[in-house]
């Protein structure tokens, strides 16, 4: 029993010390780590959403038109951490009377990820102002993917809150209805 020996008071505490301290660097780095996994995982999310339509308007036998549906940040009804699966049906081209725009769903963004400045082209104005009309969404942006293959063309920003701001751009070309990515400062 004499030569037991146990931690010493002073040997605790100076453990316990050194845990907080470590413990107090750590977690702003591993905060500001989940947060641009967060970013990333958006990004991710929006571009392949955006392949998805794309593929879906290819796959389809008649001239269905799909795309996602982008708040805008200065208004509209839409929360600008969700973006929306559309879906238009233009049954006959001469006329809007059994045309239908609707939304098929709508995804949420991970947390602090928010959609940002949309800059798009009208692509097909009609479709375009149809479904801004159809789903009472007059503020909002719309990327559509076309059974030609081509889609209207887009930059969409998607901005990390949580990190004053940090954003990942993505593009869609007009005329080969590609997404890919690019850096904020590069234009698309």
């Amino acid at each position: 029993m004499k030569n037991q020996r146990g931690f010493t008071l002073i040997e605790l505490l100076t453990v316990m010390l050194l845990t907080s301290v470590l413990v107090t660097l750590g977690v702003p780095a591993l905060r500001n780590f989940w947060f641009v996994r967060a970013l990333e995982s958006g990004r991710q999310e929006v571009e392949s959403q955006l392949r998805r339509q794309q593929q879906r308007v290819v796959a389809e036998t008649h001239p269905l038109v799909y795309g996602i549906r982008f708040p805008r940040r200065d208004g509209g009804s839409s929360r600008i951490n969700q973006i929306g699966v559309v879906q238009f049906n233009g049954n006959d081209l001469t006329t809007d009377a059994d045309d239908t725009c609707r939304l098929d769903a709508t995804i949420d963004l991970p947390t602090g990820v928010e959609i940002g400045r949309v800059e798009t082209d009208f692509g097909d104005p009609d479709v375009t102002e149809f479904c801004r009309e159809e789903l009472s969404s007059p503020d909002d942006h719309f990327v559509f993917f076309f059974a030609r293959g081509n889609a209207n063309s887009a930059r969409v920003h998607l901005i990390q809150t949580k990190l004053n701001d940090r954003e990942n751009v993505l593009c869609v070309s007009a005329v080969t209805a590609r997404v890919y990515e690019v850096d904020p400062s590069e234009p698309c």
